[in-house]
């Protein structure tokens, strides 16, 4: 399989288990809430005898509340303030920039019937390299 694939796959079978999970999960409550249902309610009943209020107890607080001014109708209290903007400057590190590139130029090459005799001569006679065998040239008709 190719990866696209495997990873399709995988997606959609991640979605599936989510979805089946969240199935599950809704059918696993509704069950749960049949089963609380079908339970007897239980009711409380009262052992205890209430405790009689004394009149100690029963004072009555009232709440006292500080009047505070309206701020529609207050007046302005204007106090001017200058506001000092100071510059902030960041000391960036100086970069270090590569040394100008040198032009090389190629030597143009040009041919020569003599140099190219020769050169054949002395590849023939030279010990082949180690490298890979080369298949020989075929030689046009």
């Amino acid at each position: 399989m190719e990866l696209t694939n495997v990873t399709n796959l995988a997606i959609e079978t991640i979605f599936w288990a989510f979805v089946t999970l969240i199935i599950f999960d809704f059918v696993d409550g509704l069950f749960k809430l049949w089963h609380n249902q079908t339970l007897v309610p239980v009711t409380a009943t009262p052992h205890f005898e209430p405790v009689p209020l004394t009149e100690h107890e029963l004072i009555a607080v009232t709440p006292q509340f500080e009047q505070i001014p309206n701020p529609w109708e207050m007046e302005l209290e204007l106090q001017p303030q200058a506001v000092e903007t100071q510059s902030v400057v960041l000391p960036f590190p100086t970069l270090k920039l590569l040394s100008p590139a040198k032009v090389q130029h190629k030597s143009k090459r040009t041919r020569n019937s003599n140099k190219s005799a020769d050169n054949a001569k002395s590849k023939s006679t030279l010990p082949q390299s180690q490298g890979k065998p080369k298949r020989p040239r075929q030689k046009a008709a």
